[in-house]
């Protein structure tokens, strides 16, 4: 941002989707259509700032959930700068669809 040298918030989030849909994919999923599905609601506690060091993402799976049509994770995520934790969205759920 002009004068406001800062990674946008939503490049966080997405950062947190993206670590979940890794673990999907450790899971055997990679040939499968994996989408974020209802709301995503997520806090905000800081910013990614040019000084920052480090940026890790974590994310917990709370509940699988597995049919024959595919899998549903429900997950929670955060996003550190260096030590920080400053970045949390809230429940949210992958749906992972099987492909032929």
């Amino acid at each position: 941002f002009y004068g406001d040298p800062v990674q946008p918030g939503s490049l966080g989030v997405e950062a947190i989707l993206q670590t979940a849909q890794c673990f999907a994919i450790h899971m055997g999923l990679e040939n499968s259509r994996i989408e974020c599905t209802g709301p995503i609601k997520w806090k905000y506690r800081g910013q990614v700032q040019p000084f920052n060091r480090s940026i890790r993402t974590e994310v917990a799976i709370l509940d699988v959930r597995r049919s024959s049509a595919g899998s549903e994770l429900d997950c929670e995520g955060w996003l550190w700068t260096d030590e920080s934790r400053i970045y949390h969205v809230e429940r949210f759920t992958l749906r992972i669809s099987h492909q032929s």
